[in-house]
């Protein structure tokens, strides 16, 4: 039989208890050659908070577990009598093996997301921002376009009633109520 990829439904905030739980269990058990890989996935995200940029790590599908393991009824009784796990993720409870292809989806905004983090701060168009870091500390300005990928807004900062637009990232800025 081959390792394929599955999910696990569990507790939400519980993911990585409930990842060490299952391969201390296998240990136990000795399926340990069952299960091949459990992941739970996350990336890193920057916040301002108080003015400071702050990283920290955010699960991007919480209450999921990532498996890949020799599906057998040691194994599926081992993994779902675990505390906090609510079941694999198929029709009726039996479990489905994952689309290889959306596994590695899911791994690789995971891994982006531990080189590049991704900033939780949203601007839009229009919105009206405070400078808060660099050349323009203290002005007020508009955001004109945002680059998300990049983690920078270009903003118009109105200079003796003329608009000088500057190019700034996220933790520059602050939204101006």
């Amino acid at each position: 039989m081959t390792h394929r990829w599955y999910s696990i439904s569990v507790a939400s905030n519980y993911e990585k208890k409930v990842a060490e739980t299952i391969r201390a269990n296998a240990e136990k058990a000795g399926l340990s050659d069952s299960i091949q890989e459990i992941v739970v996935p996350v990336e890193n995200v920057v916040e301002i908070r108080r003015g400071k940029r702050a990283e920290r790590e955010r699960r991007f599908m919480p209450g999921y577990v990532l498996i890949r393991m020799e599906m057998s009824n040691e194994a599926y009784h081992l993994i779902n009598e675990i505390n906090r796990v609510a079941g694999f993720l198929g029709p009726r409870g039996n479990p489905s093996a994952l689309n290889e292809n959306e596994v590695n989806d899911i791994l690789n905004r995971a891994s982006e997301g531990q080189i590049q983090p991704r900033a939780l701060i949203t601007f839009e168009v229009g919105d009206k921002v405070l400078v808060t870091d660099g050349p323009f500390e203290g002005w007020n300005g508009m955001v004109e376009d945002v680059d998300n990928d990049n983690s920078r807004v270009i903003i118009g900062v109105s200079i003796f009633g003329r608009v000088t637009q500057t190019e700034l990232s996220f933790d520059q800025v602050t939204k101006d109520n």
